[in-house]
């Protein structure tokens, strides 16, 4: 079973330039350790939250990111489960700590363009979509945000999703539907997509158009692609992110701490794998 890419998307960072000038960042935060501080120190300076993590379901997209810039996944090349490893649960920590700490909110139901605008919660993960909802939505912030690279640890790995184009094998028309799937996929298709529903183009030379060149925050989520990475692809994955959930929720209350609940995680996707 194989399909084209049709787009792509992956996450970049979100954040207010003036109201990280204040607190002493002409830049966005570069790694774990200047996101950490540079979110304290923006809650300190007056936001209610410096950074916006919670999710209410599918938490693996925004937990994931961190455990691979650590080094860590939730297998091995071997098929292992991995997540108790200190590459994930340094991750799952450093994660967890925003929420224990009063950091992040920990639900949901703020709203995601006026908290940013007014300045509640700084910085926040998301996708390209994002880029023109803000300046259509809030545009009395303009030149007072920006987008960047994910935070670095060991790299800056962010999540990849997208869409990919196939042919059922009990297709009538398997020439018609080829000759479609060969339409979607010319550069300049790919590019007048993008115009239409901001998907990213999953053809390389698209990215050469000026249209996506001349947009420097667009232009970061196409360097972010170069490091980017698509969980496990099985068909048990989506009974492995509930199972996530269920554990990020019992660490980000206190519940249990994070290697216990990484520990409960393991146990979970053995019995789900087996």
């Amino acid at each position: 079973q194989f399909g084209i890419p049709w787009y792509v998307d992956t996450r970049a960072m979100y954040y207010r330039t003036d109201l990280l000038a204040q607190v002493g960042y002409d830049h966005a935060p570069q790694n774990w350790d200047e996101l950490y501080d540079a979110v304290k120190k923006l809650v300190e300076n007056g936001s209610r939250y410096g950074i916006t993590l919670y999710q209410p379901q599918d938490n693996y997209q925004v937990l994931l990111p961190f455990v691979w810039q650590n080094g860590g996944d939730i297998l091995d090349s071997a098929g292992n489960v991995i997540v108790d490893q200190p590459e994930f649960v340094e991750a799952f920590g450093y994660y967890t700590r925003f929420f224990t700490e009063g950091l992040t909110p920990i639900a949901g139901g703020g709203n995601l363009f006026q908290d940013f605008a007014s300045g509640d919660t700084p910085i926040f993960f998301s996708g390209p979509w994002m880029v023109s909802m803000i300046r259509a939505q809030i545009p009395q912030i303009d030149g007072n945000w920006d987008v960047a690279l994910m935070p670095e640890k060991k790299s800056r790995t962010s999540f990849m999703g997208g869409s990919d184009l196939v042919i059922f094998r009990d297709s009538k028309n398997k020439e018609g539907a080829w000759k479609f799937i060969e339409f979607l996929s010319r550069q300049d298709i790919q590019v007048k997509w993008y115009q239409i529903v901001n998907a990213l183009p999953s053809v390389p030379k698209a990215w050469e158009d000026p249209l996506l060149q001349s947009d420097p925050m667009i232009a970061t989520f196409g360097e972010q692609l170069n490091d980017a990475k698509a969980p496990i692809n099985i068909p048990e994955f989506q009974e492995i992110s509930v199972s996530i959930d269920t554990r990020v929720q019992e660490a980000i209350y206190g519940r249990k701490t994070p290697e216990q609940a990484a520990k409960d995680l393991k146990k979970d996707i053995e019995k789900i794998l087996k």
